[in-house]
């Protein structure tokens, strides 16, 4: 899935987003364009922006930018 695809998306706060990476679990749930809560596995994070969402180095040290052409079994 393309970067910017997914960051539209997101932000478009419609609901959540689900998908594996590296055989883990990992969300997005948009709360509000002020609260993006965020997993990966067993780690949570909460992003204050969609820019922190797609930049925070949340997947093994990347971030969703990053590991977008390899996220599988996108759920939204």
């Amino acid at each position: 899935m393309k970067a910017d695809v997914l960051k539209d998306r997101i932000n478009s706060l419609i609901g959540f987003i689900g998908f594996d990476y590296k055989n883990q679990p990992c969300g997005i749930d948009p709360i509000n364009h002020s609260h993006y809560e965020m997993w990966y596995g067993k780690k949570n994070f909460v992003a204050k922006s969609i820019d922190e969402v797609m930049s925070v180095q949340l997947f093994d040290g990347k971030s969703l930018n990053q590991i977008c052409d390899n996220i599988k079994n996108i759920d939204y």
